[in-house]
């Protein structure tokens, strides 16, 4: 798939990461997104956290667990600011659920599993969001630009 595990395609600056850095052999993901999710933010398997099995959906009341900290709210007990940007999907019954009460400053994107990349809505209605408040980009702009701009604007502001 990659350049630096197949020598018949050159990518010398993955090559160059790949070199300087730790490559891991033997990995677990879960493959729906919600467990993985959960497990790329907290670090904890998501059989440990009733979060394995299947992905959550607009009507149910799941949520990655509060007692489990994330990556984000370690990360800002050291200072750094974090901003989260794209699909939430761990749950969002609640306000204290969603992205911005779970250590990120920021968030551009929806909650739901999925959204149409234009209309940025979902079986259920509209679904986008700048930080707690429903957020409406420019008419048909697509919603990888709006993500663009915002990691461009984070960026700049620091």
């Amino acid at each position: 798939d990659v350049g630096w595990h197949n020598p018949d395609i050159k990518t010398p600056n993955l090559d160059r990461m790949a070199g300087g850095g730790v490559i891991l052999n033997s990995s677990y993901v879960h493959p729906i997104c919600t467990p993985s999710r959960n497990s790329f933010l907290t670090g904890v398997y998501p059989f440990r956290v009733g979060l394995s099995g299947t992905a959550i959906t607009p009507h149910q009341a799941r949520f990655m667990s509060l007692k489990t900290p994330t990556l984000p709210e370690k990360l800002k007990k050291l200072g750094y600011s974090t901003h989260m940007i794209g699909k939430w999907h761990l749950g969002f019954c609640n306000e204290r659920y969603t992205p911005t009460r779970r250590g990120f400053d920021s968030f551009l994107g929806f909650y739901t599993g999925t959204q149409d990349y234009y209309k940025h809505t979902t079986a259920k209605g509209y679904d986008f969001r700048f930080n707690q408040t429903v957020f409406y980009p420019p008419k048909k702009q697509y919603s990888t630009k709006t993500y663009a701009k915002r990691a461009v604007d984070i960026i700049t502001e620091h």
